[in-house]
């Protein structure tokens, strides 16, 4: 005879606040990102102090992770850190930065200001990162399914294998932030309720 134990489900979460505080170490999923915001989510702060360093591929790209699916929600992520070596922060203009030592933003931050909608063969990219605002409709396979894919961390060398153009355009265009050998796409999806 078999005896299949079964688990009792667990208490539902606690609803949130308004304002969560959560580390960069363990940012929330995508999943438990969007339970937070129907919950009435508007504001996350990251605890300690951030580096955003290129030299660190997984600490980077985990935050950069954590602060594009908050654009895409409008939750403003209040966070204290610095920027090593050189890294180039206009591709990040839509990102909340993080605050100096006295309080003040890093960069100059454009809310909303890129981000991406899917259709079936399609991906709209509004960027207003700098003036002018820019459109972008994607219609290139490639192209489509490396977004796709840099929506986690995803291995350059799988985006490169998707095509030789794949790699340039993504990085003309600045949809795409890179460490080591990792790729993470910039782009917001916008998402669809709030």
């Amino acid at each position: 005879m078999i005896t299949v134990a079964r688990a009792e489900p667990a208490d539902p979460p606690p609803v949130p606040a308004s304002a969560r505080v959560c580390s960069s170490d363990r940012p929330p999923t995508e999943h438990e990102l969007r339970d937070w915001v129907l919950a009435g989510l508007r504001e996350i702060t990251l605890t300690g102090s951030v580096v955003l360093d290129r030299a660190e591929p997984d600490g980077y790209l985990r935050v950069l992770r954590l602060l594009r699916d908050c654009a895409a929600w409008r939750v403003v992520v209040r966070w204290h850190g610095a920027i090593a070596g050189d890294l180039h922060v206009a591709p990040l203009r839509h990102l909340s930065p993080p605050l100096d030592a006295g309080g003040r933003p890093m960069w100059a931050w454009v809310p909303e200001g890129l981000d991406l909608r899917h259709g079936p063969d399609f991906a709209l990219v509004h960027d207003a990162r700098a003036a002018p605002a820019r459109n972008h409709r994607i219609t290139d396979l490639p192209l489509l399914a490396a977004l796709r894919l840099a929506r986690e961390p995803a291995p350059i060398a799988e985006l490169r294998a998707l095509g030789d153009h794949v790699l340039p355009i993504l990085d003309h265009l600045s949809l795409l932030a890179t460490a080591g050998d990792l790729a993470l796409s910039l782009p917001a999806r916008r998402a669809t309720s709030r």
